[in-house]
C-alpha cells in the first residue's frame, strides 16, 4: 500500500510540473477567446517546439509565415521571426483573423 500512495503522489507531482512547465506559454489579447489562454508543449515539429491548447496550436511553419497560431487548424496568427523557439512579440493576423478581429495576441511564457 506504501509504495501505491507512492507511485500515485509521484505521478501527480509529474502532472503538475507538466502543466507548469517552462515549455508552456501563455496567450492574451486574441480578439477569438478560444485562441487565448495556456499552451502547453507537447511535442516538437521541425526540430521546433509545438504548444496545445484545447482546438489551438502554436507552431513552426518553416515559409514565408515562420510561427503561426492555428484554431481549428486554420492559420488566425503569422510570426515571421525565424526563431528557435516561439517569438513573443510582433504578432500579425492573417485574412482568416482580419474578418473577426481588430487585436493581435500578446504572448508571455507561463
Amino acid at each position: 500500500m506504501k509504495k501505491l500512495n507512492y507511485i500515485f503522489c509521484l505521478l501527480i507531482l509529474t502532472c503538475f510540473q507538466y502543466l507548469h512547465a517552462e515549455g508552456s506559454i501563455v496567450v492574451k489579447n486574441a480578439g477569438m477567446k478560444q485562441i487565448n489562454g495556456v499552451y502547453v508543449q507537447t511535442g516538437i515539429y521541425k526540430d521546433h517546439p509545438v504548444y496545445v491548447k484545447d482546438e489551438c496550436k502554436i507552431q513552426y511553419k518553416g515559409c514565408r509565415s515562420k510561427w503561426v497560431i492555428y484554431y481549428k487548424d486554420k492559420a488566425f496568427y503569422k510570426n515571421i521571426q525565424d526563431s528557435d523557439v516561439c517569438p513573443l512579440i510582433d504578432w500579425q493576423m492573417t485574412c482568416l483573423a482580419k474578418k473577426d478581429s481588430l487585436y493581435v495576441p500578446l504572448l508571455q511564457k507561463n
